[in-house]
């Protein structure tokens, strides 16, 4: 079910959760353009997917981008599913990834490494193909959602390719897999780093306002300032160990 989490005057951020591994998509939408964060619509959530894509044809946006914070399939196994729904009522929309991830989308092979720790990460399941992204983002990278400007920042850690968004301004931070409700993410698959992990994180901490409300890939919302110390913490460990 989609569930508004911000409505202001000039913009909305409404959330899902997309896949069995209980992923939060998020659907940003101010003046006539939308974001979609994550859509990891797998085949347990055909309900969800098109709850998700009646919304978007109600709101009838002129642009809409698909952004992947990082290039695991329970992010962006919607991809496809999405872009061609809304290519059929002629919406224009680029799927977007860093550049260090978006071998991802189209080498599967890849995921078969995560399968070997994860057996969960079912390809069945995921029901995607492979694909190239339509722009590959870096550090630094500006994304304008009407009134909106979230700054890319490359956090390698979870992947090579993982990255944060942060719109300053509003205090909102997109986090992926590299912060979660709780903690950090996983940094024991093929593609993960213990210390940049941690090197991300800090960076988070020095660049953004730890007043700014978290929307992580997994979990609840909540602010920064919250679970800083703890997460600070977790990653010192993981890249001591």
């Amino acid at each position: 079910m989609l569930r508004e989490i911000v409505k202001e005057k000039d913009y909305t951020i409404l959330k899902i959760i997309s896949s069995t591994f209980y992923t939060n998509t998020y659907i940003i939408s101010s003046g006539n353009k939308v974001m979609i964060v994550d859509p990891g619509f797998d085949k347990f959530h055909a309900k969800e997917l098109e709850e998700t894509i009646n919304f978007l044809k109600s709101t009838a946006p002129r642009e809409v981008i698909i952004l992947n914070t990082h290039g695991h399939l329970d992010h962006f196994c919607g991809n496809l599913k999405i872009k061609g729904k809304l290519a059929e009522v002629g919406v224009n929309v680029l799927i977007a990834i860093h550049k260090n991830d978006a071998y991802l989308l189209k080498d599967f092979s890849e995921h078969l490494l995560i399968r070997n720790i994860v057996p969960e990460y079912n390809l069945d399941v995921f029901d995607a193909q492979p694909h190239d992204p339509d722009l590959t983002i870096q550090d630094g990278d500006i994304l304008e959602i009407g009134s909106l400007r979230f700054r890319v920042i490359h956090c390698p850690g979870h992947t090579k390719g993982s990255v944060v968004l942060y719109e300053q301004d509003r205090g909102i931070l997109i986090t992926g897999d590299v912060i979660l409700d709780g903690g950090i993410g996983r940094v024991d698959l093929p593609h993960s780093n213990p210390l940049d992990m941690y090197r991300s994180i800090t960076r988070i901490m020095a660049e953004v306002k730890l007043d700014s409300r978290v929307l992580p890939g997994h979990g609840n919302v909540f602010v920064l300032n919250e679970q800083a110390h703890y997460i600070l913490q977790e990653a010192m460990l993981l890249a001591q160990s």
